[in-house]
């Protein structure tokens, strides 16, 4: 809850008063995910949660504020999810098996929000956001697992890759998965995309480039 006082008008001093900013919210996190870029407003906001525009006032002076920290959020959780996936994977997979999983759960994921509604959420963070060049900079969540998987790897088919590097080439899988999808680019999630995707990943771990 701490991250979320941060920007919060007024602080909760009762336990109906954490119910209510809880609710919200929770509320605005299915709004995110709606797949209508319509919803990402006071009056929806108001209407999905039960709360009055007032009350909701009360508590935050900035909805784009809101929403911009439910973004980001929903970020952290599903890098910290594939995190957890690369740590559970068999030692023996190689840097195909890895980057084909890897880009096909985040194409699921990508796929989720409606293109319009992902883009009006990624332009409000990015205006909201205090550090919006570090907006890449997420993917350093994946560094410790993927040191630790890499150590554990017994295919032969990784390259030697220190932590500086790692965190860079990270940032660029994330440009070859993600940014057609927030670019609305037309090739977003075609099977050339996702070809094109994991042959590039590929490359980036290992000498020979994956024949998808």
């Amino acid at each position: 809850m701490n991250a979320k006082r941060d920007f919060l008008k007024n602080s909760p001093e009762q336990d109906r008063s954490e119910k209510a900013i809880e609710t919200i919210f929770e509320t605005a996190t299915k709004l995110a995910i709606s797949g209508d870029p319509k919803v990402l407003n006071i009056r929806e906001l108001s209407e999905h949660s039960g709360y009055s525009v007032g009350n909701i006032y009360h508590y935050f002076s900035k909805i784009d504020d809101l929403f911009s920290y439910v973004f980001n959020k929903r970020r952290e959780k599903v890098h910290a999810a594939f995190g957890e996936n690369i740590i559970k994977l068999d030692p023996s997979s190689t840097v195909s098996d890895i980057f084909t999983k890897l880009v096909d759960d985040s194409f699921e994921i990508w796929k989720q929000p409606h293109p319009k509604l992902l883009n009006k959420m990624l332009r409000q963070y990015l205006k909201r956001s205090q550090d919006p060049e570090k907006f890449h900079a997420i993917a350093d969540l994946l560094v410790p697992p993927f040191l630790d998987a890499m150590q554990k790897n017994t295919s032969a088919s990784f390259r030697q890759i220190d932590e500086n590097e790692l965190r860079i080439l990270l940032r660029m899988t994330q440009q070859a998965i993600g940014a057609p999808f927030m670019e609305q680019d037309p090739i977003a999630g075609t099977a050339e995309h996702r070809k094109i995707a994991i042959n590039s990943c590929c490359a980036l771990f290992n000498i020979r480039t994956a024949n998808i």
